[in-house]
């Protein structure tokens, strides 16, 4: 059974469907060492840019498969999702967008607002820079009260959440790949660039590999970078620093304050792309690898949590369900235009009597 409820449709192409879409697994594996996706075949259709948007949401109820791989909800026609960016006290998720990937594609990018549920808020919550700019390059996302941060793969926008207007842009000197970005617990801002950009016939190694902390005031300073870093496609700050995990070598380690590569750790697959901390303090980390999400503990053992996703680009999570301990976890599906939301327990107790309403007790 489908039903339909209101989102979105685009003019110009239709979205690609799981079912439609031929050798999906050996494109994943080209872009993933670089090799001539685009000449194979693989590629994804050439979108033209899309200036026309009606309501038409197609959502899809999980089909009966094995718990591991059974998404509850599974959310269509999202053109190219690549982040999120939850707001706990809104209980809106932040979804951005970009569509075209070369040189040779002219891109279009823009944030869509979603409730912690995934329906359809506002589907162009932030499309342009300025008045006449439009935005074209959207990387990650983050919020911090009233503030919108959006990468670019060269600088950092800091935008109003409430109006959209450009509060700032942060140009960061040297950066050719910025991909991921997490904020610190005093304002600051970490960035980093995965030294590989996408090209006419896969991906680029620009050698650019870093992570930044920009401060409050727009200062920036290189914290490290080089090879060591191993593509870094995914950052997240817990309570004991900066945790970081890498598309190349499949690593999970920490940086000290001083720069320093520490407890790392090869996690039971590789391609990693995405990293967030759980309410339990666990970490899920995306793997293209695995076609699937790791979990587990900080210099622990992970698994396979969530499995069946290829090529997941992003992931965030929402509150708890009443009256339990397990949240919605969602991830982005770019391949496939989708976003599927999964159910992952926490090992918290703590949790079970947390509440999405304000009032409950």
């Amino acid at each position: 059974m489908r039903v339909r409820i209101p989102h979105l449709i685009f003019s110009g192409r239709r979205p690609v469907r799981a079912g439609r879409t031929r050798g999906i697994t050996a494109c994943i594996a080209a872009f993933m060492v670089g090799g001539a996706a685009l000449e194979s075949g693989c590629a994804r259709p050439t979108p033209t840019l899309y200036e026309t948007l009606t309501l038409a949401y197609s959502h899809t109820p999980a089909p009966p498969t094995p718990q591991k791989t059974r998404p509850l909800e599974t959310f269509s026609s999202i053109p190219s999702p690549r982040a999120f960016a939850y707001d706990p006290e809104r209980d809106e998720l932040l979804v951005g967008v970009r569509i075209g990937e070369s040189s040779s594609v002219e891109t279009e990018a823009f944030v869509m607002r979603l409730d912690g549920e995934g329906r359809l808020l506002d589907p162009r919550y932030l499309d342009q820079i300025a008045p006449g700019e439009k935005l074209r390059d959207l990387r990650d996302l983050a919020l911090s009260e009233d503030t919108l941060y959006v990468l670019e793969s060269w600088r950092l926008l800091l935008f109003n959440r409430a109006g959209g207007e450009l509060r700032r842009a942060i140009p960061i000197e040297g950066a050719r790949a910025l991909h991921a970005l997490t904020l610190g617990p005093n304002g600051e801002v970490y960035l980093a660039d995965r030294g590989l950009r996408l090209g006419d016939r896969g991906f680029i190694p620009e050698e650019s590999d870093a992570i930044y902390r920009v401060e409050p005031d727009g200062r920036v300073h290189t914290l490290a970078q080089g090879n060591e870093l191993g593509r870094p496609s995914g950052i997240a700050f817990a309570e004991d620093g900066l945790w970081i995990v890498s598309f190349a070598t499949g690593a999970l380690y920490r940086l000290t304050d001083e720069g320093e590569v520490v407890d790392r750790q090869t996690l039971p697959a590789g391609s990693l792309d995405g990293i967030i901390a759980l309410p339990d303090g666990r970490f899920a980390i995306g793997s293209w690898e695995a076609r699937g999400v790791l979990v587990g503990e900080k210099r622990g053992e992970f698994s396979v949590e969530i499995r069946g996703v290829e090529g997941p680009a992003a992931i965030a999570i929402t509150k708890p369900v009443r009256d339990s301990n397990a949240s919605r976890l969602f991830v982005a599906l770019p391949l496939f235009d989708e976003v599927r939301v999964f159910e992952i327990e926490s090992h918290a107790s703590t949790l079970a009597a947390q509440s999405l309403s304000p009032d409950a007790e």
